[in-house]
């Protein structure tokens, strides 16, 4: 998942917190908003902002089981916020699995055990680290040195050397991992603006594929037929597909010139057997697996990370009034606040019945980022 590059964090101004939080959804029905692919007229839809969220009535009685120090929980919205780490340097994209969470930040990738604990790193390189991805032995990882020195990098779960699986690429912006391929955007090259890819190369390493080229895609998906990326160069942002084994691209959904912030700078992008999900400058939208029109699922200021399971959709956005991990059901309905008070929620990762991000906290300073947590989520 990588967001727009150009939707920089402005605006983190943490909100005032108040002893006892209750939000009133304004919205009516919360019905979804039907947006054409050639241009046609939106409903009302949903505004999921910050003073429109519902905050779900959760049973709080049972306390909050403690992490392992440094780490540390509490008791907010009914649920437990875990603060897995902190004082991280410019953390944005995480993953989880079933004893760690990992993320990526500037020239590090980290590793802190679920259950809380000291942070360990795990590589350091003098390279920018973005995507990130696990599986049950190894940890992937896009790495920039500088334009024309991306690199996708493969390291054991507990670190060690880095392997090299593709070098020598422009700019490396998402990842995403299948049981035998690894699938990353890359940007354009140099000298053509719009030259940019989808790659594949095998888990293992070997010659690097290119499944589609042209514009600029950001964040990508994968599921056991397809390759999904986004493209905020193409028009208003386009949505697309492809086999794994190739062939032709697929627009799903190409965004109309006066579609405004809605489609405007797509970015994460995350998919189920029912459609595909993606962030916009100003949205969270789905389009069905075979294309047509999109459904606004919530209208946010700066929508950011996304993850699904199998009845929701969850999201980070950073408003005016600071930063949000939100949740809503995958067929729309009513947003609810998962944690509140942040100052720059970027990445999300689910596990069991947790939800994990980074906040990178850039208007704090340069090394204030943390590593959270809520349960339930």
């Amino acid at each position: 998942m990588t967001p727009g590059r150009d939707r920089r964090l402005a605006r983190q101004v943490r909100p005032r917190l108040a002893t006892i939080l209750v939000l009133v959804w304004a919205c009516g029905s919360g019905h979804l908003a039907s947006m054409a692919g050639d241009g046609g007229a939106a409903d009302a839809g949903i505004d999921a902002g910050a003073s429109d969220v519902m905050v779900a009535a959760v049973d709080a009685s049972t306390p909050c089981p403690p992490l392992i120090p440094p780490s540390s929980v509490t008791s907010a919205l009914g649920r437990c916020v875990g603060t897995l780490a902190t004082g991280q340097l410019a953390p944005r994209f995480i993953a989880v699995d079933d004893a760690s969470v990992y993320w990526t930040g500037e020239g590090s990738l980290v590793r802190v055990p679920i259950a809380g604990g000291e942070p360990i790193t795990l590589l350091t390189t003098g390279a920018y680290l973005q995507g990130i991805v696990v599986n049950a032995t190894n940890i992937f990882v896009a790495a920039s040195r500088s334009p024309g020195l991306g690199e996708v990098m493969r390291t054991a779960l507990d670190g060690g050397s880095a392997t090299g699986l593709a070098s020598g690429k422009p700019t490396i912006r998402s990842l995403a991992i299948d049981d035998t391929n690894i699938y990353w955007t890359q940007d354009p090259d140099m000298i053509d603006t719009f030259s940019g890819s989808v790659m594949s190369a095998s888990l293992d390493g070997g010659t690097p594929r290119t499944l589609a080229s042209g514009g600029s895609p950001l964040g990508i998906a994968v599921d056991a037929t397809n390759v999904y990326w986004v493209d905020p160069t193409i028009g208003s942002g386009v949505v697309m597909s492809e086999a794994i084994a190739g062939g032709t691209p697929v627009t799903l959904f190409a965004g109309p010139g006066d579609a405004g912030p809605f489609v405007d700078n797509p970015g994460a992008i995350a998919v189920d057997e029912t459609g595909v999900y993606w962030t916009g400058a100003g949205a969270v939208l789905k389009v069905p697996l075979t294309g047509g029109a999109a459904a606004t699922l919530a209208a946010q200021t700066t929508p950011w990370g996304l993850a699904l399971d199998s009845t929701n959709v969850y999201f980070t956005s950073q408003q005016d009034s600071g930063g949000y991990v939100i949740s809503m059901p995958r067929l729309g309905g009513t947003p609810v606040t998962l944690a509140a008070g942040q100052y720059g929620p970027i990445g999300i990762a689910l596990q069991g019945d947790s939800l994990y991000w980074v906040d990178e906290a850039a208007a704090l300073g340069q090394d204030a980022g943390s590593v959270m947590s809520v349960t339930p989520r």
